[in-house]
């Protein structure tokens, strides 16, 4: 192989799990709140993040901090979900 031509490798979705533990943990939290109050599962976000989804979402539950910014992302989105249920609500009454 020439000495010019280096192939780098992400390591795979192992690798890229311990180096996601070498992050701040307030860091890692904040990007995957802020995807579960747009919507999107633990699963979608490790998926994303090209992690092993069981791996992940057992770091994310495992620890009282990081389970508890989880559970407050969930009640935001389920928040939005009744908000956007009554005015759809409200809307198709208005229609009707």
């Amino acid at each position: 192989m020439n000495d010019a031509v280096r192939v780098v490798s992400d390591g795979g979705p192992v690798e890229r799990y311990e180096r996601l533990l070498e992050r701040p943990q307030d860091e890692v939290m904040g990007e995957v709140c802020a995807r579960v109050v747009e919507g999107d599962s633990l699963r979608t976000v490790a998926r994303d993040m090209g992690l092993p989804c069981a791996r992940f979402m057992v770091w994310v539950t495992a620890d009282d901090e990081r389970r508890g910014m989880y559970e407050g992302a969930l009640r935001l989105r389920a928040d939005e979900l009744v908000h956007e249920s009554l005015v759809d609500a409200s809307e198709d009454e208005l229609a009707g």
